[in-house]
């Protein structure tokens, strides 16, 4: 019978005497059960996980106590909780379980909490980025304003109503304004517009396209954080890469100069050749040097992009996945929804409803209006005539020479703003088809590069078995290595660019998306 927990030592006792038989036949007894209900409390682990019991009469009568570390990996791994063996799925969080002596109790002990700096990752990274960014923010503004004139022209849709109070005193002759007549009237007067040859519709429309703009304008100002952000974090991950690299390259060279002055004490190498050797150690530790502070001012900067710290960023996922669509589908998706080229095209509509809009000052204005006088002072009612007035005015301009000039700027205007839509359009697809072609390139390019520091490790490899041997020279060695060294430092160059086209690629075809990312 399997337990869950852990074997008393009693009942360990008087099973192994049982089995005592089999014992002299077998020093080792294996069995294998299965449990319906959960192995450990906190665990997770049901019935379908395979338990093997070993039983070892050394270790029976005396059960192990352990203190154990869960660690989450996808690949199950043997566990020893006590003294039995069992395939564990190391698919839950990390947890830490001690067991008791006496009743071999799971105990879960809380976890400390990860600080922001462990938990970051890419798309945390360009969350932040967004969030912190006051480009952003002011291009979001931008839309508010452009709401607010939407709602100004929808005012001039409604009627105005005026309310003016007038007190003054008159007088027949050049008398004394002590003895001239009080006058005081209050008037309320509406004024609704009727037709305005089409300046409020258009001037509508206008407003509306100029939102849309700004809203894609937003957007771009988004996509150019994405690309300050990407483009930093790509430096970072090459500094990385390359900081690791030299500092592989000083070890080596310790070793070698370790191994050249041995040779020197033997009398088969002179002073000349560990200076030599001194000379590129010296070298490959400045480079070293150059690139921790490049890494250093890098990180500084993604500090200020995203407003926090972090200590390390994840590594790339392949550049392959990240591009999954034929030259033709990043265009024609370019076209749809690139965020440029549609607040270019809201412009050029906005341009067209202006330019109407100025072409209507030329029409008819047609007005209604409606008035109410009220006399205050005693002097103002012997003197009124009429309390209210209702009529209709119409305005036709006869000559006016100041609009010709602003209707055919607004004209212009619009044909500008066409062209400007258009010229964006073709910009936008030569670029997204220059990146695409750029990024097959790179791809290649990661396969060449690689093959090359494989053939120049080979190289070096042999290169220093001659060394050691005695065949070969020095400067021959050194010269491989620095070789070898150029050969990983293109490569992780190559890399980077490759994703750094894909980005762009992918942003200017508005198919970026922070939840595919793979990260």
């Amino acid at each position: 019978m399997l337990y869950q927990g852990a074997y008393p030592s009693k009942t360990f006792s008087h099973r192994v005497s049982v089995a005592g038989l089999f014992c002299v036949l077998m020093p080792l007894l294996t069995t294998t059960a299965y449990a319906s209900e959960p192995l450990f409390a906190g665990q997770g682990l049901r019935g379908s996980s395979e338990v093997a019991v070993v039983v070892d009469p050394t270790a029976v009568v005396t059960p192990q106590v352990k203190t154990t570390d869960i660690i989450a990996d996808p690949k199950p791994s043997k566990e020893v909780v006590g003294s039995i063996p069992m395939t564990v799925n190391r698919n839950a969080k990390t947890r830490r379980y001690v067991a008791s002596k006496k009743t071999n109790r799971i105990v879960t002990k809380k976890e400390p909490e990860l600080s922001p700096e462990l938990s970051a990752d890419l798309r945390g990274v360009l969350q932040d980025a967004v969030s912190n960014s006051d480009g952003i923010k002011i291009a979001i503004k931008q839309v508010h304003i452009s709401d607010t004139k939407i709602w100004a022209e929808i005012a001039k849709f409604t009627p105005t109503i005026n309310m003016t109070l007038d007190a003054s005193r008159s007088s027949r002759g050049f008398g004394n304004l002590r003895d001239a007549e009080r006058e005081t009237e209050l008037s309320f007067a509406l004024n609704m517009p009727i037709y305005s040859g089409g300046q409020r519709i258009f001037s509508l429309r206008a407003a509306r396209s100029n939102k849309m703009a700004a809203k894609n304008d937003a957007i771009s100002a988004q996509n150019r954080v994405l690309l300050d952000v990407l483009s930093a974090y790509l430096q970072y991950h090459q500094t990385e890469e390359t900081v690791k690299l030299l500092g592989q390259n000083v070890s080596s060279l310790k070793k070698l100069l370790t191994a050249v002055r041995n040779r020197k004490d033997h009398g088969v190498a002179s002073q000349a050749d560990v200076a030599y050797v001194q000379a590129n150690l010296a070298s490959m530790r400045q480079q070293h040097e150059a690139a921790k502070g490049s890494k250093s001012q890098i990180r500084a900067q993604i500090e200020s992009l995203t407003g926090r710290k972090f200590k390390n960023l994840p590594k790339l996922m392949r550049v392959a996945k990240l591009v999954t669509s034929d030259e033709e589908q990043l265009v024609q998706a370019a076209m749809a929804a690139n965020p440029e080229i549609k607040a270019a095209q809201h412009r050029a509509v906005s341009q067209r409803h202006t330019s109407r809009a100025a072409y209507g000052q030329y029409l008819p204005q047609v007005n209604l209006y409606a008035q109410h006088d009220r006399a205050i002072s005693a002097y103002s009612s012997s003197r009124q005539t009429t309390d209210w007035k209702v009529g209709v005015t119409l305005t036709m301009p006869l000559v006016d020479l100041s609009t010709v000039s602003s209707i055919a700027e607004s004209r212009q205007r619009a044909q500008l703003a066409s062209y400007q839509a258009s010229d964006t359009k073709r910009n936008i697809a030569l670029s997204v088809r220059s990146l695409y072609h750029q990024y097959t390139a790179g791809r290649k390019q990661i396969d060449l590069a690689q093959a090359r520091v494989k053939y120049m490790r080979q190289i070096e490899t042999a290169e220093r078995e001659r060394y050691n041997q005695g065949v070969g020279s020095l400067d021959q060695l050194l010269e491989q290595k620095r070789a070898l060294a150029q050969s990983k430092i293109d490569e992780i160059g190559v890399k980077t660019d490759a994703y750094w086209t894909a980005y762009q690629l992918l942003i200017a075809a508005n198919k970026f998306d922070l939840n595919k990312l793979g990260l």
